[in-house]
């Protein structure tokens, strides 16, 4: 017998105090329990502290038990309750009328307190395996939502080595690291800034996932945005589903900033969108070093040494 506060609750509805007694004193050593006797207090109990079970008379004054059942089927908060009937009514329409209603079943007065504590065990039972269940779907739920999640990562990821060994331009890297970026976060859009040469204080807009008006120029002296932290900091800043950014950096270098808006990437926790942001952004950043390389060896300034660095340590950092 479970005892102490994970007792289950029942309310028992009933405008007759003696069969309340009588239930109270049938059910009090196994239960938790809440009486009341109108139909009106019972909706009010039930709203208020929602019962595991509702055992609920039929035949009451004002509103009778099948009025009350009614409003707390229609009531989202309180629905899913089980609902039995314990009433002096025998027909089978009566019957009829009342499951119709959503009630779980029945106890016919004069009853036997076997019989009730049977059938609420019962019930109860039932109740208990359908949350188990709930809770086994909403589980598989999450873990499916994690799968997909790491599907899109690691689609993104091993889209971005393909660009880093075959982007030509710094151009094209960026607008790579945008798309794929964006994408595996299911972002509205997705910006990556470069830092302007001989402008240490200024960024400029390389690419977006979506063409869409955007200031050519971004000065790091101007209004604190996730942007401006990202690269102040030279971090990822904390994740945000409407604006976020994280520095793109190959050693201390800051290569640029990847920010991102309006993430729908909800059916996952902050900590694992956070993770994957940072493992993005790293493997952004060595795409855009190896198209600066390209670049670079293209107007003869790239040195062996520096063509044999692009190569990431375990830790994610790279060797230069």
């Amino acid at each position: 017998m479970t005892t102490g506060p994970d007792r289950p609750r029942l309310l028992l509805v009933d405008d007759t105090r003696t069969n309340l007694t009588i239930l109270v004193e049938t059910l009090k050593q196994e239960y938790r329990l809440a009486v009341a006797t109108s139909g009106a207090e019972a909706l009010n109990l039930a709203r208020q502290r929602p019962p595991d079970l509702i055992l609920l008379d039929v035949m009451m004054p004002e509103m009778d038990g099948y009025e009350v059942c009614r409003r707390l089927k229609a009531d989202e908060a309180t629905a899913a309750i089980p609902v039995i009937f314990v009433t002096a009514l025998t027909e089978v329409g009566d019957k009829a009328h009342g499951f119709g209603l959503g009630a779980v079943d029945y106890i016919t007065k004069p009853f036997e307190p076997v019989e009730v504590r049977a059938r609420v065990a019962t019930h109860l039972e039932i109740v208990h395996q359908r949350r188990e269940l709930e809770a086994r779907n909403r589980a598989l739920e999450q873990a499916q939502a994690l799968l997909r999640h790491q599907l899109r990562e690691l689609e993104a990821r091993d889209a971005l080595v393909h660009v880093q060994m075959s982007a030509t331009s710094v151009t094209e890297a960026a607008a790579a690291v945008a798309r794929h970026c964006g994408q595996a976060l299911d972002a509205a859009q997705a910006l990556v800034y470069l830092p302007v040469a001989g402008h240490p204080e200024e960024l400029t807009l390389a690419a977006t996932l979506v063409p869409e008006p955007r200031p050519a120029t971004v000065s790091l002296r101007g209004p604190e945005t996730p942007l401006v932290r990202a690269a102040i900091d030279r971090r990822p800043c904390p994740w945000a589903p409407d604006r976020t950014a994280a520095p793109l950096l190959y050693a201390s270098e800051l290569l640029g900033v990847l920010a991102l808006e309006g993430c729908r990437a909800a059916d996952v926790s902050e900590e694992v969108l956070s993770n994957t942001l940072h493992r993005l952004a790293a493997a952004s950043a060595l795409v855009l070093y190896s198209a600066l390389l390209t670049e670079r060896l293209d107007l003869g300034n790239a040195g062996l040494e520096e063509l044999l660095a692009v190569n990431p340590d375990q830790d994610g950092t790279h060797r230069r």
